[in-house]
């Protein structure tokens, strides 16, 4: 996301700041994304030029530069935790983006329901949730969302009737 939010940034007439908050529940895959240091079969899949640019080729491995670990911080988060709507790190939560793909899949019902709630009520007015594909039924019943077509896992929030008193 980094990478593609530098390239937008690059090819924009105005400067733009971002963070990327990226959570898991798992210390070790937190620490080891820490590293910003991966084997080749890691990045395969990377264009060539984004390795050029936004890497640095150490030995049999390539690190991530700092202008782009500048923007990530990455910190352990339970989606389920009753405690914490969002990460610490975020303050205040009110994401404009929030990519959560693939993850509900693995969480019953319930908890499923729980984690939706969360991450709806972590979005800034008209920001975007992303789910997988396999995850995309799970939000039609979420008022506030609206997808962005009937093929799509991107989903908008949009102001409820309690939203719009408010206003």
């Amino acid at each position: 996301m980094a990478i593609l939010f530098e390239d937008f940034i690059n090819k924009s007439e105005k400067h733009r700041n971002y963070r990327i908050f990226a959570t898991d529940q798992s210390d070790k895959l937190i620490d080891y994304a820490k590293l910003g240091s991966y084997k080749h079969r890691e990045i395969e899949n990377v264009k060539i030029s984004y390795l050029e640019k936004y890497f640095e080729k150490l030995r049999n491995t390539y690190v991530i530069s700092k202008k782009l670990q500048k923007h990530i911080e990455l910190s352990f988060f339970d989606l389920l935790d009753k405690n914490f709507d969002f990460p610490h790190e975020s303050i205040y939560g009110q994401f404009n983006l929030i990519i959560c793909s693939n993850v509900l899949i693995y969480y019953n019902f319930e908890a499923q329901n729980k984690i939706i709630r969360k991450l709806i009520d972590s979005l800034s007015k008209n920001g975007y949730l992303i789910v997988g594909e396999t995850e995309k039924h799970l939000l039609n019943n979420y008022q506030e969302l609206v997808s962005l077509d009937l093929n799509s896992s991107i989903y908008r929030k949009v102001l409820s009737e309690n939203d719009k008193d408010k206003i």
